[in-house]
């Protein structure tokens, strides 16, 4: 019988946090303090765990693990930028079938729709925009198992698709239910513009395509060029392959770049 709760790690934006529980209606709330001090407006029902600050991954790590010696069977994994649309936990609990490994929803951030992701073998990440074949969903909203762990090596980003790699080679499905929906703000953690998010990302893309870094590099700077992005974030690209090769994992916060 499956039991679900859901999973929130949380460090600084509240507002979003609000409403991210109230959108899960009935469900237990675990919520994940990373590094910072219990919100006075936390409902005493909702479960606070603490974590040292360790990003999402050890964050998300710790709660999964507090989740299962409590018994639950599956966790919902939510940022606290996310907001579900009634009814998707239901979806996603009916397409969690045998042998499935994570379920997702439709991704909604303003006017971009994501189904998943294509993971190639050379490098590329690209959003699927419409139904399909799945390599990896966002873990801005996954339905997974609770014995399930994030890679902690990760600093912010890739370590969703990561994670669904690793249940892919262990021969479990990686699902999107279309039908269940989370708008997502992006950028609570870090804004999109951030050279620190840029930083990490590149770092978590070289973690994962271990020996790929020439079009790792090459990707990142074709698309800060058509983004028309700033000099900032060319040098977290290059900052992030130097911590790569030095086995350094890239501090989480914002940029000092």
């Amino acid at each position: 019988m499956m039991r679900i709760g859901v999973l929130i790690p949380h460090r600084s934006n509240s507002s979003g946090l609000i409403k991210a529980i109230q959108s899960v209606g009935k469900y237990p709330v675990f919520v994940v303090l990373d590094g910072v001090k219990r919100p006075s407006f936390l409902d005493p029902e909702i479960v606070s765990i603490e974590s040292p600050g360790l990003g999402f991954a050890g964050a998300v790590n710790i709660g999964l693990a507090s989740m299962q010696i409590r018994e639950f069977t599956h966790i919902l994994v939510m940022n606290d930028d996310a907001i579900l649309a009634p009814g998707s936990i239901r979806v996603l609990m009916k397409a969690f079938g045998e042998g499935v490994g994570a379920v997702g929803p439709k991704i909604v951030e303003g006017e971009q729709i994501n189904f998943g992701y294509f993971v190639s073998k050379w490098g590329r990440i690209r959003p699927l925009i419409r139904p399909g074949v799945a390599h990896a969903l966002s873990g801005a909203c996954m339905l997974i198992p609770s014995w399930v762990r994030f890679d902690p090596y990760y600093s912010h980003g890739i370590e969703d698709l990561d994670l669904c790699l690793r249940l892919s080679a262990m021969n479990l499905e990686i699902v999107c239910a279309p039908d269940a929906v989370c708008h997502h703000e992006g950028g609570g953690t870090l804004f999109m513009n951030d050279p620190m998010r840029q930083r990490a990302s590149v770092f978590g893309q070289l973690h994962l395509f271990r020996g790929k870094w020439p079009a790792i590099i090459l990707l990142n700077c074709l698309q800060i060029l058509r983004e028309k992005g700033s000099t900032r974030r060319y040098k977290a690209v290059f900052a992030a392959l130097s911590d790569y090769r030095e086995g350094r994992r890239p501090p989480v916060g914002k940029s000092r770049i």
